[in-house]
């Protein structure tokens, strides 16, 4: 299948493969990876397992944009992207959220509402919550990535997508630093969505490069030395 850029760094229709033909199993490991660091992080076998986090949201802004790009111009680019989404997050979430009043744990119907329109990472930074359902707030996160970045995605170019990302990717890192001055909570950059979108950028970015063969070459050929670096 051939590759074409056109002037404005858009990558025409025919380039994309729609990631829903194919399974990634390199990925997959990848996800692995990451649910074992969580889990080794809750359990204080690795204090550095808080990556795996950061991991699953390389991969989600990857395979997101990655989909959204392969299918933005369907005619039914909003109702297929936000149907997917939301029969794969509801349904487990509602159980939980369900099961979590029923057995009348200190969840008050005012913060499972909340959660319920994705509000889990401010639940997790103020902590008025029932302590299990904390890790929530990486699900509100990637749901605020649901609902803004479709947006982009249809409406702007390769290029101007490609700054946006590389804008957050530099910001981020900065307005982590500048908030942490005036308030000394840890809590305050690693909960809540606007500190955390690095991330969701990297991987986003990291679709986008891969649909161009030169780009493509160059990630092949550094991606090694720069894991071994890192």
């Amino acid at each position: 299948m051939s590759k074409v850029i056109t002037a404005d760094g858009e990558v025409s229709s025919e380039a994309l493969t729609p990631p829903a033909q194919s399974r990634n199993l390199s990925l997959d490991g990848l996800r692995g990876v990451a649910v074992l660091l969580v889990l080794l992080y809750h359990h204080h076998y690795l204090n550095a397992g808080w990556m795996g986090v950061d991991l699953f949201f390389v991969l989600s802004g990857y395979l997101i944009t990655s989909i959204l790009r392969g299918t933005r111009t369907d005619s039914f680019f909003w109702s297929s992207f936000w149907i997917k989404r939301f029969a794969r997050i509801l349904p487990p979430l509602v159980l939980v959220l369900l099961a979590t009043r029923l057995l009348r744990f200190s969840l008050t119907w005012p913060q499972t509402l909340a959660y319920f329109f994705s509000f889990g990472d401010v639940l997790a930074y103020i902590r008025t919550t029932f302590e299990p359902l904390r890790p929530l707030w990486s699900l509100a996160i990637e749901e605020h990535f649901y609902m803004f970045w479709p947006f982009a995605i249809r409406l702007l170019s390769r290029r101007q997508l490609v700054s946006i990302l590389l804008s957050l990717i530099v910001s981020q890192p900065v307005l982590r630093s500048i908030a942490t001055v005036f308030n000394h909570d840890w809590q305050l950059v690693y909960f809540l969505t606007p500190f955390r979108l690095d991330g969701l950028a990297l991987g986003s970015l990291l679709s986008l490069g891969l649909e161009s063969p030169i780009d493509a070459q160059l990630l092949k050929q550094w991606s090694g030395s720069a894991t071994a670096f890192f």
